[in-house]
């Protein structure tokens, strides 16, 4: 039931015109333990739309670079996300 919870939370911060980068770090950091918890290919998929909404807001201030880790970050989320729980169809 965690991960489900986790995920609605998540879902329920993306695109809120009104978060500033902050929040959205804050869901990361979030996402992040919980992902340790449970491996879900959900919450995979939500740390990876998270860090596309940081790298594209606006008030966002990072360099360039910054802006491309980010993105090169949620490219490796997006495939974890692709990825069967262990111990599926072994």
């Amino acid at each position: 039931m965690l991960a489900d919870e986790s995920v609605a939370v998540a879902k329920g911060l993306q695109g809120d015109p009104a978060l500033e980068p902050e929040d959205i770090e804050n869901c990361i950091h979030y996402l992040l333990k919980f992902y340790t918890r449970a491996r879900s290919p959900a919450i995979a998929q939500s740390i990876a739309r998270h860090l596309e909404l940081l790298a594209e807001h606006p008030l966002f201030e990072a360099s360039g670079n910054q802006r491309c880790d980010y993105l090169r970050m949620r490219n490796h989320w997006r495939w974890l996300s692709e990825l069967k729980p262990s111990g599926v169809g072994a």
